[in-house]
């Protein structure tokens, strides 16, 4: 019989987050480092967190023009002499948020 070849598929990356975070934890459990378990268990969840960032950025940035158009909305009110809830001033940027996209939709497409 011949010898068979083990093949590890994955990213390069992973492999060497995985290899380090055991070393890591072999390190802990013989006491060779005093690491916080939270940086001991990085090498795992570092990686996650990074593929995460690009979608978090982009949720804080929709958020913002949120609170941007919110403001200017509720000041423009204050500004005609409205001063009305802020819950319908939230649901009066919904709409023009909604409406944005929706014209956005149309002219991209």
């Amino acid at each position: 019989m011949g010898k068979k070849k083990v093949v590890v598929s994955g990213s390069p990356l992973w492999i060497a987050c995985i290899v380090l975070g055991v070393v890591f934890v072999v390190m802990k459990l013989l006491g060779v480092v005093g690491w916080p378990w939270l940086w001991v268990l990085c090498p795992f969840w570092v990686l996650p967190v990074m593929a995460l960032f690009p979608v978090l950025l982009v949720l804080l940035m929709v958020f913002a023009i949120i609170a941007v158009v919110f403001l200017m909305v509720g000041g423009i009110l204050a500004m005609v002499g409205l001063f009305v809830e802020p819950i319908v001033v939230l649901a009066l940027c919904a709409f023009l948020v909604s409406e944005l996209v929706d014209w956005l939709r149309a002219r991209k497409g």
